[in-house]
């Protein structure tokens, strides 16, 4: 006879009513949800290295095993570290050995630069001794994952992370209307240049066998102006050639030296962006794409309203004051329409995520729509249970975790957000002999 706890029965029928809501809102699941980890590699040395554990070829395959002793399926594995690349590249530039005034040069000074140094110092030792992606691939491939490697398109400049691509090709920055004042850490990709780089990133990644590319909208140089990186009012930036000719061609203005319409400026930006995800969906040749989006709509970058936008991805739930200094448009309804985009990550403050998301889901209902979340934050645990059992009884596809960046100690808050499903058959595996990590 099965006997229920009173919790017991109550867990389930909070989880029956979940289930009948989706089925009210015509999203029944029809496949169990998926749970997506983003592993960033730089950040996970840093973590080992705080936590004095060797990062080596072992730590980066526990990781997986960790992932997927607890019902991930996919791994983004981000293995740039903004401007600077912890794998061996032809395209990019790998991270190597700064020198000791790197950061007075720029005049940077004070015990914070100097941690920074040696922290990166570190990474860039680390991370020459084994090829990191290769390791995180073999294992995702032994175990049955896909991986994919994800990029983060505006996230190109901090100190001692410079891309010296886009440093050397100023023009590929998102410029102000005199085209000469650049926003530098945030790429302009109507620039064909900008485009053919990051493609050329995408087709080294594919030689190395990755299943597909997820692309990333957050980016430390949303609100670098401390360091001369960014803008400080609205409509500051986007005045490359090729915006303003598409812009004079659909509106008859020439935005350099006559008034324009912001609503105008924004699509037409986002017209650029599409057309850009185009060509990486031609490159990809079948391979999966994931892009980003946000419940807005738009993305933006610089001065008040980039701070606004970037709280906005996890936590601000009213919308943004100011509009920020440079923004792009995010044609999402029409990447899946087209067949762009195989899947859509959204990024939602904490709350009323769910029901928000849920409304790009309900146009999009042949389409897997991710919630993206950081679980990290003590404040928010009771939001995010509520969430990933929201995700369980059906109500969207899965959730992206942003991001695992060790696996010691345990658990991490993510792991008690997972199914106790996942749990179960991970201490299965355990018992059988299979031991990887354990959780409590």
């Amino acid at each position: 006879m099965n006997i229920l706890t009173r919790r017991q029965w109550l867990s389930n029928a909070g989880m029956t009513v979940l289930a009948s809501k989706a089925t009210l809102l015509g999203m029944t699941r029809r496949r169990s949800p998926e749970w997506l980890m983003i592993v960033w590699c730089a950040h996970s040395v840093a973590r080992a290295q705080e936590l004095k554990v060797r990062f080596d070829q072992s730590y980066v395959k526990q990781m997986i095993r960790h992932c997927f002793d607890h019902g991930v399926r996919s791994i983004l594995w981000r293995g740039s570290y903004v401007g600077k690349l912890t794998y061996p590249s032809r395209t990019g530039e790998t991270m190597g050995q700064l020198e000791a005034d790197h950061f007075a040069r720029q005049g940077f000074a004070g015990k914070g630069w100097e941690q920074t140094l040696a922290s990166f110092n570190s990474i860039a030792e680390v991370t020459s001794e084994f090829d990191s992606l290769k390791v995180a691939l073999d294992e995702v491939h032994r175990l049955g994952m896909r991986l994919y490697a994800d990029i983060a398109l505006f996230d190109r400049f901090f100190p001692g992370l410079e891309n010296r691509f886009f440093d050397e090709h100023p023009e590929c920055w998102v410029l102000a209307r005199d085209q000469k004042t650049y926003y530098r850490g945030i790429p302009c990709y109507a620039e064909p240049a900008a485009q053919n780089y990051v493609l050329s990133e995408i087709e080294e990644l594919l030689a190395c066998g990755v299943d597909g590319i997820s692309l990333s909208l957050e980016s430390h140089a949303g609100h670098l102006e401390v360091f001369g990186a960014g803008g400080k009012r609205p409509d500051e930036f986007g005045f490359n050639p090729p915006v303003v000719a598409s812009y004079q061609r659909k509106h008859g203005i020439d935005i350099r030296k006559q008034p324009f319409e912001s609503a105008r400026l924004y699509a037409v930006n986002g017209q650029l962006f599409s057309d850009f995800l185009r060509r990486i969906h031609r490159v990809l040749n079948g391979r999966r794409l994931l892009v980003a989006t946000t419940l807005d709509g738009y993305v933006g970058y610089g001065g008040v309203g980039g701070l606004q936008s970037g709280e906005r991805t996890w936590r601000r739930r009213q919308p943004l004051d100011v509009m920020p200094a440079y923004r792009v448009d995010l044609e999402w309804d029409r990447w899946m329409a087209e067949g762009i985009a195989d899947g859509l990550m959204v990024y939602a403050p904490v709350g009323e995520a769910i029901a928000q998301v849920q409304k790009i889901k309900k146009r999009l209902p042949e389409h897997p729509v991710y919630l993206i979340r950081e679980t990290d934050s003590q404040k928010y645990q009771k939001d995010y249970r509520r969430e990933f059992e929201k995700v369980s009884a059906g109500l969207l596809d899965g959730i992206v975790i942003d991001e695992m960046k060790d696996y010691h100690p345990h658990p991490q808050p993510w792991c008690r957000l997972l199914p106790a499903d996942s749990l179960r058959s991970a201490r299965a595996r355990m018992a059988s002999g299979q031991r990887t990590v354990e959780c409590g």
